[in-house]
């Protein structure tokens, strides 16, 4: 078996939990165990330019677990995004959601957020959870993420990202590699 985790805790959970893991790639988070041979077997037609990846920071008061400037750094880049596209008229952009089954008000303010920022036409894709952010991270050319593992998880699957820090504070991307600093 082949397991694409988000580091070396992981892998060590695994183990410990009783699974057998042949081999461990840090990856991303575990869902993409269950979208993965799907995803490779399905066609990666570009369809967009950039896709954003949700980080679920834009809501307050939780502020996804980010200290709340650090949270606020991620309107700042979607600021620069909604200018890209201003610039670029012919880029196709889009907003990837996390899937916020059960917390309908949550999506609601992420979602009002996004729109008050993304003024430009840059679309906003649901998430039900089965997969769609998977699928769109293949059908795009570029991802952007503050960070979200699913920037890892593209990289494995071969689509190119970038992990923008506005905050101003190093290891924002919660990875200790110094190639994601």
């Amino acid at each position: 078996d082949i397991y694409f985790v988000f580091g070396d805790y992981y892998s060590g959970l695994l183990r410990r939990l009783g699974y057998h893991a042949g081999q461990v790639v840090p990856a991303g988070s575990l869902t993409l165990n269950m979208h993965y041979e799907m995803l490779m077997a399905t066609a990666s037609e570009p369809l967009y330019d950039i896709i954003y990846i949700d980080n679920g920071s834009l809501a307050p008061p939780d502020y996804g677990g980010l200290r709340e400037d650090a949270a606020r750094s991620e309107e700042v880049t979607l600021k620069h995004l909604n200018t890209l596209k201003s610039r670029h008229r012919g880029l196709k952009v889009a907003y990837q959601l996390r899937p916020y089954a059960g917390d309908t008000d949550k999506k609601a303010r992420i979602a009002a957020a996004v729109r008050r920022i993304l003024t430009e036409d840059i679309g906003v894709l649901e998430n039900s959870g089965s997969g769609e952010s998977y699928v769109n991270i293949r059908r795009a050319r570029l991802v952007v993420c503050f960070q979200s593992t699913m920037g890892y998880e593209a990289l494995r699957m071969g689509t190119k990202c970038l992990f923008v820090n506005c905050s101003g504070y190093p290891s924002e991307t919660l990875c200790e590699d110094g190639r994601f600093q």
